[in-house]
Order: C-alpha cells, then structure tokens, then sequence
C-alpha cells in the first residue's frame, strides 16, 4: 500500500536531542517564529502576540510553538482539536506536530498528546515513564525514554511502531510519514517502518551522524562533518544535497523538502515548493532553529526587538522603540542594542537584552525619563551615555556594569543600577549635575573622573584607583565606605561614609564627612569641615588645616603630621579665599592624641586648636609647636580635662621663647574655658634626660568658673590672666615679655621670620609685631636682624 504524498509529515526533535549542533557563538536575542509556504489553514499566520519562542514545529496544516515561559501555542487547521491546548498541560520543554495530532513534553518528563486519535496516536501508554525527547509521524507518537529506550504508539501497519529488538540505546529520534528514525550513542542510524522508497535503508558509507530529521518518505542526516546526506523519495529533488551547501548545524523535513541551517545562521531548502515553501526570504536575518510542515517551512530567528506587550518583532531596534508605547519592554538582540545609537526617544520603556551588552566607544544612549537597561549579564558602555531622568540599568546577581565612556546624569536626573552587590566600574568620565543622582546599590569602582555636580552618589562602596578624580561641588557622596587611592576634591559636600586616604592619596575637602576618616596620605581642608566621627592620622601622613575650621566630634589620633600654617606647610603655598582667617583652626569635641613619631605644627596668630577631651602627647617635646596660635582647653563633657606637659624645665627664663630650644614645646596662648576641669600631667618622656616637664605658653588665661590643677607642674608665661581657679598659684611663673626674633619658631631666625615682617608689614599682626607697638614696621625688621643666626 502506498499513501498518497498528501499525507502530512514533520519531523521534530525535543531539547536536547537531535537536529542541531552546539555553537558556542550561537547569536543572542529574542527568539520570534517564522514561517513561510501553504498558508490555506492560516498555519503561516504567526500571532502578533506570541513573543519569544524556544522551539517550533508544524503539522499537516498547523504550527505548534513553544515559548520562552514554556507555554504552548498553536494555530492553523483545527478541525481534530489539534490546536486546541489542553488547558492544564502546564510547562512544556518541547514539541512536535503530526498530521492531525500534537504531542508535548512536559517539565516532569511525562507526555501529552492532543488532536486526531484515530489509531491511538493520543493513547500515552501508562508505563512510558519519564521522556527526554518526541517525535511524530503522520499516525503515530514516539517517544526517547531518559534510560534511551524509544516507545512507538498509534499506526503501525508498516511496523512504524515496531521497535528493532537490538536497536540499542538511542540518543535522537524522528519520524517520517510511515517510518520511524532512531540515532543511536554511536552515531549510527536505524530505520523501521515503511521502506517503499528506501526511506530506512541506511547508507552504508553513512559515517557518524549528530542528528537525524524525516520527510513524509525520505530520511535526512547531519553528519559530525557538518554535510547532509539525504535517501528516499527524490521525485522533487528533496534528496539532492546542494553542491555549494557548506557546513550545516541542523536539518527538517517538509513532505517533499528539505531545510538545513547553515554555520552562519542562514537556512537552505530544496525539493518541493509548489507553495513557496523551499523560497526562504531574503530579510529573514540570523536563524537558531528550523522545523519543517507538510508544505511550510518553520524557523526561529534573531530579531533585533520584541515587544512583549504586543509581541510585535522587529528587525531594527530603533523601530521597536518607535512603536512602543510607555512602560513595555522590549526583549532585545546584544548586536542590537550594542548598536552606534540608541535612542529611547522620551519614552519610559525597558531595553532588556537576552544577554551581555557591549555598547561601542562610538555609541551614544539617550535614555528618558523612566527608562530602563537590563541583561543577565554584564552592560559595558563605552561611548556617550546621557541621562534626563530616572533610569535604570539592571544586571543579574554577579555581572558587572561598566561605564568606560562619557557618562552625564543630568539636572534631576538619575540612574538606579541594580545589580546584586557586583562592582560597578568608572573607568572614563561620568558627570552628575544639580538633583542628579547615581545609585547602584553596588560598589563603585573609579578609575576615571567622576564630577557630582549638585548630584549624589548612593552606593554600598566606593573605592578609587591612583590617578582617578573624584570631584564634588555641592555634591553628597553617600556609601558604606569610601575608600581613595587617587584624587578626592570636595567642596561643600556631604560624605556620608567612613572615609579612608590612601598613601599617595590627598582628599581635599570642605562641608561634612559624617564618619570617621583615617589618612595615610594628605586630608586638606578647603573651608569649614565637619567630621561626625573621629580623625586618625598615619605614620607619614599629612592634613593641612589651611583655611577655615577643621571640626572633629569625635577624637583625633596623630602619628603624622598636622599643618595649621599655610605658608610652610610642605607641598602647599597660600590658603583659600581671604588666606588665613582669625579663628580658623581645629575643634576637637573628643580627646587628642599624639603618639610618638606625631606632630603639631600651628604657628600662625590667627589659629585656634581647641581639645574638650584629655590632650596626650607622646612625641617629642618641640614636635609641638603653637608658637603663635591658641590652645584653647574647653573641657565640655564637664569631666576633667589632662594636659601633657611636655616641654624640659629649662625654668622660669625668657631664653625659653627664644625658639632655639629643641626640647620646648611653645603655645601661643594656653586658654582654660570657663567651665572646664584642666590638669596637668606628665605621662611620657617628651624631653631627652628630663627630670620633671613644664608648660612655656606666650600666654595663659584661666576663664572666670574654670579650674587649672598644676599637680605641681610649672607652667612659664610671658602674661598671665587668672579669673578662675588654680590648686597653687605658685606654679604660675610669669617672666619678662622679650620679642622673640625666631617668627616662625623653628627653632633659627633667619630669612623666612624676615619674609613674615614684609608679608605683615604695616598690619597689627601679633606674630610679626614683635614689639607690641600695634605696627609692623622697621623695629620689628630690626628684631629679627638682631637676632639672627642664619
């Protein structure tokens, strides 16, 4: 008996079986259906709806699709019910399509059959336990059992169904009208069924096979060369292989056709095409999948969008963005997006890619307002990124975001990239302006240039590399940790972290840091600093009090060196605005401690140090200079107060301010606040040899209501003012108020205290008037040149 060649055929393999070989540079994108040949029962019809596919198969004159969610669609000819999904089939991880019948293989491995069950095509056999693969024939189901056994049910009057008792484990399989094709572990083929055209007679010189696919009654094979080897019915030609085919990845079988995809993508057919069905368009683009119908041809192909709201797909992105509507998604192609410019044209749509995003140095995104960025893997932008307002760029857990082009978030604008916690790296420039904001909720990686702007910056971390800039006018940096390996430059900014000063690093800086910071190369201060948490200073390490006041909530811990001097302060020349301010300096609302390789230098009048808590000096005595600032002792907790005296007792002589002496540590002015508990103690040896230490203060005042406990430690004065409380007034040595030539108290009097006589000349300045006329002027010249050691 011979069936008419009406009959319908299609051969489909499930995941993980046949009809294609693994390419490891396989195109990413959405995967959207295409058909094209008989189109009577509308079975080329491809819903506009249907959104991404991961298979595809056809029947007589239907066409089965699995989507990505694993939902099953179908439509065309359904007078059997063959499109007509059962309602509780659930998720499916393949398909395949007969005549008149549809099988589909479900998560659990079980299988379900829908339509014509005239033969019992439909009857899944209660013991076929759990499937890995289907297939169909015109009458007949077949299934790859997960141990590799193939099961046959439905027609079998040409023994289609009769399984070969020596065919072995099975890695593949298909079906043709009436014959069944097995590809067993070897790589060889077995064939049973009907054999009227030779359709099962496997060629001998057949070689290893990687897949199998059936014709209504020819028989195709892929072997592991990539060649196709086609036997059987050739009356259209179905089994003449192209000269010119090249290397193909997968084959199917129409009824009388061919289809094979090719390594680049591109699909072939051969044989019939009465209906247009081996005409294979040219705008297809880049192909995944193939599947055959009786007289169709079916394909999955890249496109470069989808929307999954109307599940229109398009080849150009920029057409996808030109039809969406606000708030759809657009599952995109990474060559699609990775494209020189993508303009979301004011619209608040999502561009999610299938997979990484690489955007090219020559590349410009415009995003808008509410727009959106994703991918399961890591966005590269390189060129051009311009953000209006609330973006968004989202990554999956462990990919990265890197932004190695010019990036600016303009006014209001802002960027939340969520990404799991992965870095995100700045490796070129990314600007934020006024209400810009730039909130990854992930650690921030600079190695570039960042500039807020106005803006802020959220982020678990931020670290930044040597030679990186980080600027901030206005700006708020707010992060768990701010650590800076290269250039920080914020002014009257907010840093909400705790910040950490690389060695070779330098943070200048004015307005808040609320944490602590711990310096290991230069802090400077720009204008008025708030820090809400203690300061620590690192062996080697430098901050320069340079202009306004330096305020300290918690404590100071120094084994650096700290500057209140504009002008000798190392690698520094001038201060800001106005230069140095009365009243500029350092408040301590904590303790102050110094540790041994310390030091203090605030030799200027117009500077203030102020300490509420214990003042502990470790260092040597003359690595403590104030020669012409205050120390004010505030004492606020209430508590009392310590002071390390830290100066040799040279005694009650004026030779002790002359500046020469390297074992004095002098203070300007010594200030007890009213109010505050002040005693002396002596806890280290500031002073080489010391017997016993002293204090040497210009001047020392005592606040009415304060209390200055000597505990027998002398402190030397030119002038002293006590309206408060002292144990023993007897420790109070006041001596004659001689001009000191030594300015700057660096222990040599020469050019440098001149050039603070010429920078003061004719102003009132304490430290250049030497003489205390209230005029810089030649007597205070003659002073230093009198005293002059060179």
């Amino acid at each position: 008996m011979k069936f008419e060649r009406s009959v319908a055929v299609v051969s489909v393999v499930a995941v993980g079986t046949v009809a294609c070989i693994a390419r490891a540079d396989e195109p990413q994108g959405p995967r959207v259906a295409v058909c094209w040949g008989s189109n009577g029962s509308g079975q080329c019809n491809v819903p506009a709806d249907l959104g991404t596919v991961s298979a595809i198969a056809g029947g007589s004159s239907h066409t089965i699709a699995l989507r990505t969610d694993g939902s099953v669609r179908c439509w065309g000819n359904s007078f059997f019910g063959q499109c007509n999904v059962p309602a509780d089939l659930g998720t499916a991880i393949a398909i395949a399509g007969s005549a008149n019948h549809t099988i589909a293989l479900r998560t659990d491995g079980s299988v379900r059959c829908w339509g014509s069950n005239e033969y019992g095509q439909c009857n899944v056999p209660a013991d076929l336990g759990t499937a890995s693969a289907i297939a169909g024939g015109y009458y007949h189901t077949i299934a790859l059992r997960t141990d590799g056994s193939v099961r046959c049910w439905g027609y079998n009057y040409y023994g289609q169904c009769d399984i070969p008792a020596d065919l072995g484990t099975a890695t593949a399989l298909a079906g043709g009208a009436n014959h069944t094709i097995a590809l067993r572990t070897d790589g060889s083929g077995r064939c049973w069924g009907y054999n009227y055209y030779g359709q099962c007679d496997i060629p001998a010189d057949l070689g290893t096979a990687t897949a199998i696919a059936g014709g209504a009654y020819h028989t195709i094979a892929l072997r592991t060369d990539g060649s196709v080897r086609c036997w059987g019915y050739n009356d259209y030609g179905q089994c003449n292989v192209p000269a010119d085919l090249g290397t193909a990845t997968a084959i199917a079988g129409g009824s009388g056709h061919t289809i094979a995809l090719r390594s680049d993508g591109s699909v072939r057919c051969w044989g019939e095409n009465a209906s247009g069905q081996s005409n294979v368009p040219t705008n297809l683009g880049t192909v995944t999948t193939i599947a055959g119908g009786t007289y169709q041809t079916l394909a999955i192909r890249v496109s470069a969008s989808t929307n999954l709201r109307s599940g229109a797909n398009f080849g150009v992105l920029s057409l996808g963005i030109l039809d969406a509507l606000n708030g759809d998604t657009l599952l995109v192609a990474p060559a699609a997006v990775g494209s020189d410019d993508v303009d979301y044209r004011g619209k608040s749509i999502e561009l999610r890619s299938t997979n990484a995003i690489a955007r090219g140095a020559t590349s410009t995104t415009l995003f808008a307002n509410g727009a959106r960025m994703s991918a399961p893997e890591s966005i590269v932008l390189d060129g051009t990124t311009n953000v209006p307002t609330n973006a968004g760029i989202t990554l999956s857990s462990g990919s990265t975001l890197t932004f190695n082009g010019n990036t600016t978030i303009s006014l209001g604008g802002s960027i939340l990239a969520q990404n799991d916690g992965s870095p995100v790296a700045v490796n070129g420039s990314m600007t934020l302006a006024t209400n810009a904001v730039f909130n990854p909720l992930a650690p921030i990686a600079l190695s570039g240039e960042m500039d807020l702007l106005g803006g802020v910056v959220v982020a678990s971390s931020m670290t930044t590399a040597p030679l990186s800039n980080l600027v901030a006018v206005n700006g708020t940096i707010d992060v768990d940790a701010l650590s800076l390996g290269g250039n920080a430059t914020c002014l009257n900014s907010a840093i909400v972290s705790n910040v950490s000063v690389a060695s070779g690093a330098q943070l200048a800086a004015s307005g808040q840091v609320v944490g602590s910071l711990n310096n290991s190369g230069r802090a400077i201060t720009t204008d008025d600093l708030v820090v809400v948490g203690s300061v620590t200073n690192n062996a080697g390490a430098n901050i320069l009090a340079q202009v306004g006041v330096l305020y300290i909530t918690g404590n100071l811990v120094n084994n650096g060196l700290i500057f209140g001097n504009v002008i000798t302060a190392p690698g520094f020349q001038g201060g800001g605005t106005g230069g140095t301010q009365v009243g500029d300096g350092i408040r301590v609302a904590g303790s102050v401690e110094v540790g041994p390789a310390g030091e203090l230098r605030f030799i200027e009048d117009l500077w203030k140090f102020s300490v509420c808590g214990n003042m502990s000096l470790a260092c040597a005595s003359d690595d403590v200079r104030f020669n012409g600032a205050k120390l004010s002792l505030d004492g606020c907790d209430g508590t009392v107060q310590t002071f390390e005296a830290t100066s040799a007792d040279l005694g009650c002589v004026a030779t002790a301010f002359s500046g020469e002496e390297t074992q004095v540590s002098l203070i300007g002015e010594l200030d007890v606040v009213s109010g505050a508990t002040v005693e002396l103690v002596d806890n280290f040896n500031n002073a080489a040899g010391k017997s016993a230490e002293v204090v040497y203060a210009r001047g020392l005042t005592v606040q009415p209501g304060a209390t200055l406990v000597t505990n027998g430690i002398k402190i030397v004065t030119r002038n002293a003012l006590i309206q408060g409380t002292v144990d023993d007034p007897a420790n109070i040595c006041v001596v004659p108020d001689l001009p000191d030539p030594d300015v700057n108290g660096d222990g040599v009097v020469n050019g440098i205290d001149l050039a603070f006589i010429l920078t003061y000349w004719g102003t009132s300045a304490p430290i250049a008037d030497l003489n205390d006329d209230g005029v810089v002027a030649g007597a205070d010249m003659a002073i230093v040149l009198g005293g002059w050691t060179g």
